[in-house]
């Protein structure tokens, strides 16, 4: 055998091995990071978990290095030039301290899911070892879903979405350590697993345990995922019958949240949304007064801007972080930052065909949900599952007819 082929075999089977032990580890130190977290100790076993799989990831990427990783290297290391005139240009504006390590890290996290991705593209021509992964990736989202479920069942604090003195609102995500990062997580395993059960046509029940954990959650954002997810089920089914079943659902659940939302129990649970209704209007409601954060913190981040922060960002995270990730971005990396930094989606993770229905879906909601909340584009929790998923539907699309997506 040729010494190249010895050495894509063997690349092929090192990446499986350190995804396949990455994705135990990274679940379970995020376990553990929930239970320190919730007893208020200072410590994230996850921060050191990833952080050594990161540099197994970069060492796959620089010992097996080609055309495409070479062209990604530069790329980020261009990304970083920017992003560092950005912060040195804001840092001697800004009259206060300016924590450089901590924004580095926030840098780091940003283009996480980037360098995993280029570390394990290497699996897509390994069908079986992708299809072993995801089975794993998707019982992990299984696993949490029982456990939320569970929670739910039992009213276990640790696993509310807010637990302690803001338990009275309504969610639980497990052993997910923050809300933000639980909503990407469920829209990761909501969409893989409705792509596996409803256009692999894999018979599987995994799905339906993601969505009752996934209702349970109790974030405005997860109930906009699912409502899309019905509307794509809804575009992609011919049947009558199916379409009748779909709009059922929709109709139920509205009819369902307009009662309960009349009950003392919901005045209780939600009686922030209705104060931010009250004082704010319904926008700020929705998006949990995020939007008065973007009037005031995004114009207060730019009065320390110059020219060359409009062109490369600089934001005190500290200070004005938003969580709106669009915004953030900008702030960030600023306008020629931004764009490079969202040409890495479209050159790599977003690469394939927009034309089928679960696709489009897929980006836009992506899009949108990381338009209205935080924690999408820098969520190292996420970062595998995301770059795995990817992987996987665009693996299994070219055996896919197009008429089924």
């Amino acid at each position: 055998m040729h010494p190249t082929n010895l050495n894509a075999v063997s690349e092929e089977k090192l990446v499986y091995w350190v995804v396949k032990t990455a994705l135990v580890l990274f679940f379970i130190s995020d376990v553990l990071n929930r239970i320190l977290i919730y007893y208020e100790f200072d410590f994230s076993a996850s921060l050191y978990v990833r952080g050594f799989y990161e540099l197994v990831f970069i060492s796959i990427i620089a010992v097996y290095s080609n055309r495409s990783r070479t062209s990604f290297f530069i790329t980020i290391l261009i990304l970083f030039c920017f992003f560092a005139a950005g912060i040195i240009a804001f840092s001697l504006n800004y009259p206060d301290d300016f924590n450089t390590l901590f924004h580095l890290s926030v840098f780091n996290k940003y283009i996480f899911v980037f360098i995993i991705y280029q570390a394990i593209n290497s699996l897509k021509n390994k069908p079986t070892y992708i299809d072993n992964l995801v089975a794993l990736l998707e019982n992990i989202f299984v696993l949490n879903s029982v456990i939320v479920i569970i929670g739910a069942a039992f009213q276990i604090d640790l696993l509310r979405s807010y637990p302690g003195e803001r338990s009275l609102r309504f969610g639980y995500i497990g052993f997910i350590p923050a809300v933000n990062e639980a909503t990407l997580f469920y829209l990761i395993g909501l969409s893989l697993a409705y792509y596996r059960r409803y256009i692999l046509n894999i018979e599987t029940k995994k799905f339906y345990v993601i969505v009752v954990a996934s209702l349970l959650l109790g974030t405005k954002a997860i109930y906009l995922i699912i409502v899309s997810l019905l509307l794509l089920h809804l575009a992609r089914t011919s049947k009558f019958k199916t379409k009748v079943y779909v709009i059922s659902t929709i109709l139920i659940l509205a009819f369902a949240v307009k009662l309960y939302l009349g009950t003392p129990d919901a005045q209780v649970r939600f009686n922030l949304f209705y104060r931010l209704a009250n004082e704010y209007g319904i926008m700020s409601m929705l998006l949990s007064s995020r939007d008065i954060l973007l009037q005031t913190r995004f114009l207060a981040n730019t009065d320390y801007w110059g020219i060359v922060n409009y062109l490369f960002g600089g934001q005190n995270q500290l200070r004005f972080l938003i969580e709106m990730d669009l915004f953030d971005m900008m702030l960030f990396f600023g306008i020629i930052g931004s764009i490079l930094y969202l040409s890495l989606f479209f050159s790599s993770l977003f690469t394939f065909k927009k034309n089928r229905y679960f696709n489009l879906y897929f980006i836009l909601i992506y899009f949108t949900i990381a338009a209205l909340g935080g924690h999408f584009f820098a969520s190292a929790l996420n970062a595998l599952y995301l770059a795995l998923a990817v992987l996987y539907i665009k693996s299994s699309q070219k055996s896919v007819p197009l008429l089924h997506n």
